[in-house]
């Protein structure tokens, strides 16, 4: 059955009951394949940003996969918007498409919108971003100053 739902924000989508159930199906064929992964690449894991409307942290996986530490890091940017709160989905779903089809990412999130429609004027988030995933993967190539450039 289709319908049509109102989001918190008031946009209007499509509801498509079968839609669920072939999005599930397509999720369990792909459980062969992490087989392969977790094979070949063993525990190693991939830090992925999800740069978006932040997760809720109400939603079940969500919620499971900050407390396994899935999703390790979180901030708002501005600070005043709260990564764990996500009024439009957008990045709820971004983050549980992640977590269903990588089972080696970890997920930091990156609030940057209040709605669809609105964005906060800050990009604050490049750095931050930066700080979480380049500096500590190339921690071992900064001198004992802590240049990113190799001067001493």
């Amino acid at each position: 059955m289709v319908e049509i739902i109102r989001t918190p924000s008031g946009s209007q989508t499509l509801s498509d009951s079968r839609l669920g159930s072939a999005a599930d199906e397509w999720f369990r064929r792909l459980e062969p394949v992490h087989d392969v992964l977790k094979e070949r690449l063993g525990t190693r894991q991939t830090k992925v940003a999800i740069i978006d409307t932040g997760v809720d942290h109400t939603h079940a996986e969500i919620t499971q996969s900050i407390e396994s530490g899935r999703i390790f890091a979180g901030m708002g940017f501005p600070s005043d918007l709260d990564p764990v709160e996500d009024v439009h989905g957008h990045g709820t779903h971004a983050a549980s498409v992640f977590l269903k089809t990588a089972p080696n990412a970890l997920l930091c999130i990156a609030r940057i919108c209040e709605t669809e429609e609105k964005f906060k004027s800050s990009n604050d988030y490049y750095q931050w971003v930066a700080d979480v995933y380049i500096l500590p993967r190339y921690s071992s190539l900064l001198t004992d100053t802590g240049d990113t450039m190799g001067r001493s």
